[in-house]
Formats: C-alpha cells, structure tokens, sequence
C-alpha cells in the first residue's frame, strides 16, 4: 500500500504541475508561484483563510510572512482577468466533450461583517428557500452574489467561471444584470470557442436575454415563468394557454440521489414550436423557438424554452430534458465549496482580493474536475474514503471525497528538489516525498 501510495503521489504532483502550467501560461512568473502555493494551501488547509493556507505551506519563511505575500497578491486588482482568460483558454479542447454549459447564482452571507469593502444586502438563499416553503418572506443580509457558469455532460462537470461580487462595485453590474450575465458569456465563447448549450432557471426568463442569446447564435434552454406571452400559430398567447395546446407525448424518467437514496420521476412531456414576441407584444421574433411543455405525475407544469439545432421535437425534448435533469449539479458545486472550504467565513477586507478570490476556486476546483477516473479512484481507495457505514455522512457527490483525497496527499508533499549535476550543466528536477 505504501509503495501504491507514493506512486499515486507522484502522478498526483506531475498533474498538479501540468495543470498548474496550463492554467498560467500567460502569466508572470510572481503571480505563477503565488497561484500554485494559494492552491496547494487551499487543498490541504480546505478553507480560505490565508493565515490557514500559510500555516499549511510551511515555507522556509515565517507564516506570517507567507500570509503578508499571499495577501499583498491576491488583491491584485488586474489578477482576476488574468486568471480567467488563461484558465478558460486552458479549457479549449477539453470543453469540447460538454454538451451544457449551467449558468446559476447563489449568494454569500456575510451578516455580522462590517469593515468588508462592497457589502450589500443579499437574499439568503438557503434560508429564503425553506421560508417560502412555509409561506414565510425571503430573508436577506449583508453579502455578496456568487455567480457560477460551469460546463456538465453526463454528470461531469467542468467549471468555467466563479464570479464573487458586490452589486455596488462591479464594473459589469453597473450597466446591468442583463449585460454582465451577456458579457460573461461572450468572454467564455471567446476564449473556449465552445457550442456547449446555456441552460438557466425562471430567474433567467427576460426578453433582453432571449434577443441577445439569439443574435449571439447562443443556444440556451431557460425555464419559464408562467406570466410569459408567446406567439404561437401567428397568435400571441400566454403560455399556460400554448401549454394546453400541447400533446403530451413522452415520457421521461430523472433519477437522482438525495441523501444517498435515489429518488425517480417521471414526466409527460410535449414540445411545440414559438416564437418570442418584442417588446411591445406586438410583432414576433423571427427565430423558431421549441416550447417545452413537462408535467410531473406528482408535480405540476413545467415550461422551457429552447433555441437549440434540431427541427425534430422528439430530439428537442430529449436534449431540453436531458440539459434541465443536470441543473441540480450546479448545487451540489454551491454546497460543497460552501462546505469544504467554508467560502462563507471570508474575511479579505479588499473587493479587489475577494473578487479575485472566485475565480481562484475555479480553477481549484478546475483541477479536482480534470483528473482522470483511475486516479480519483485510487486516490479515494488508499485515502480511505469508499462508501461505508462509517463515513455515511460524508455525501455521494464525489468532490466531497476527492476534496479529502487530495488533502491525504499534498499534505505529505515537499517542495521540489533542484538539484545540480556538476558534470551536466543542464538542471533537473526531482520529486520527494515524506513517505520514501
């Protein structure tokens, strides 16, 4: 075991360094060092405390000097473009494989918190999701929005962008909702060259994205709120109306695992095709649309709009249905990262750091969401982390596992070794472990 061990630990490293190498390609050799360190501390401390990651590193240096130039460079305020566009050009072939892209947005609380730069009132949205339940008003509190576009096929899911802001110092925010959500998806497009399909939920039903997504060539599916009016045979009608018009044809069957118990639904499902009326529900925009027409046997309607390449409406619910069922995983991605690395204790007094701080655990969680299978797997094993009795708390969803994983294996990392051959004026590199 101990020798399966070290060997998983040095593919493990050469990962991390490939990885590492790709995702700042671009960037200076500073600001290299301190992406790598930041990530390799997050890993093993799992949290975003800096005094925490600096602990974690044990450099040769005092921690609080390592927490002085950890904090000196993640308040950089260029850091965030800079870590986007390599990351995401780093994901150019890989998002190739994804059929979805999943756009949502969570929030994080930061109630009692005073001297925070960008502080604003923000839906609690764990907590307004059980009131409304009970017929209770959402709650809010001093915060900031977390939004999250990450790419999923067949349940694996790739990040793409973690964006961290305040609505009162964001740049894109200022012009409006609507634009930063747009320009977010052009600098993905740009940068990735991907066809992956936008898939949002009802807060996402708004005419200007519709207009834009269509000129952009932006396939999406966006679940609707049922006071939307569509145009249907040359009629505009509101949709509970063009629903009833609708055979429900196909049935459909979504399993998903809650608290480690899978739970199956079954849906009728109809498709029929619309088109967006303007602004003034007077003319149509000439784009067909597929209207999604889903009826849960123990849940009521559900409505989806679609711009995707397919004139059959069987394809077109498969693809509707299939894009929507994964939805869930991007809340899984919420809970985790909320979880393992207690995102919600931020305390970087700079917007700057803490809107640097998003994009960094994307591509922390990047790195997790690109290892290969056989690694995970035996990462999981010799870590000690299968499913038993023992560990039924620990969730199903993999990351949960893997975030140990990894943590049980960079702990015992050195730095590398540079060691010179005095007959051989070439340098080289040699890894060392605490275990050999």
């Amino acid at each position: 075991m101990e020798n399966q061990s070290t060997q998983i630990s040095k593919q493990l490293q050469i990962k991390f360094s490939q990885y590492i190498s790709n995702v700042t390609s671009r960037i200076s050799l500073p600001k290299k060092k301190f992406i790598k360190d930041i990530l390799r501390g997050m890993y093993i401390s799992k949290s975003i405390y800096l005094n925490g990651i600096a602990r974690s590193l044990h450099e040769s240096i005092s921690p609080k000097k390592t927490s002085e130039r950890l904090s000196y460079n993640i308040g950089k305020p260029e850091l965030y473009s800079e870590i986007e566009t390599n990351y995401l050009l780093s994901l150019r072939h890989r998002i190739k494989d994804y059929e979805f892209i999943i756009y949502d947005g969570s929030d994080i609380q930061k109630k009692h918190a005073k001297e925070m730069e960008g502080l604003k009132l923000v839906r609690d949205g764990s907590r307004s999701s059980n009131k409304v339940k009970k017929g209770k008003k959402n709650e809010f509190g001093n915060g900031y929005h977390w939004d999250n576009y990450m790419a999923i096929n067949n349940g694996k899911i790739l990040p793409l962008v973690s964006d961290i802001y305040s609505t009162d110092l964001d740049k894109d925010f200022e012009k409006s909702e609507n634009y930063k959500i747009l320009s977010t998806m052009e600098r993905i497009r740009k940068h990735t060259e991907t066809e992956s399909i936008l898939v949002i939920d009802r807060g996402g039903d708004r005419r200007v994205l519709v207009e834009n997504f269509i000129d952009m060539n932006q396939y999406f599916i966006i679940r609707q709120k049922r006071n939307r009016h569509l145009f249907h045979n040359d009629e505009i009608l509101p949709i509970t109306t063009v629903s009833r018009k609708v055979k429900l044809c196909k049935e459909f069957k979504i399993e998903r695992k809650v608290k480690n118990k899978k739970t199956t639904n079954i849906f009728d499902v109809g498709a029929t095709q619309v088109f967006m009326p303007d602004s003034y529900l007077k003319k149509k925009i000439n784009t067909p649309l597929w209207l999604i027409v889903s009826k849960g046997r123990d849940k009521g309607y559900s409505w989806f709009l679609a711009y995707i390449d397919t004139v059959d409406k069987y394809e077109a619910m498969d693809i509707v249905m299939r894009g929507y069922a994964q939805r869930w995983k991007i809340e899984e991605f919420h809970r985790q990262v909320k979880q393992d690395y207690k995102l919600e204790n931020i305390i970087l007094k700079r917007y700057s750091a803490i809107h640097n701080m998003g994009i960094i655990i994307a591509i922390l969680m990047g790195f997790l969401c690109t290892l290969p299978q056989n690694i995970v797997e035996d990462m999981i094993i010799i870590a000690k982390l299968l499913h038993t009795k023992k560990l039924k708390d620990l969730p199903n969803y993999i990351y949960y596992r893997l975030t140990e994983a990894i943590k049980y294996f960079m702990f015992s990392w050195k730095k590398y070794v540079r060691i010179v051959n005095k007959y051989d004026p070439q340098l080289y590199f040699k890894f060392s472990f605490d275990n050999e």
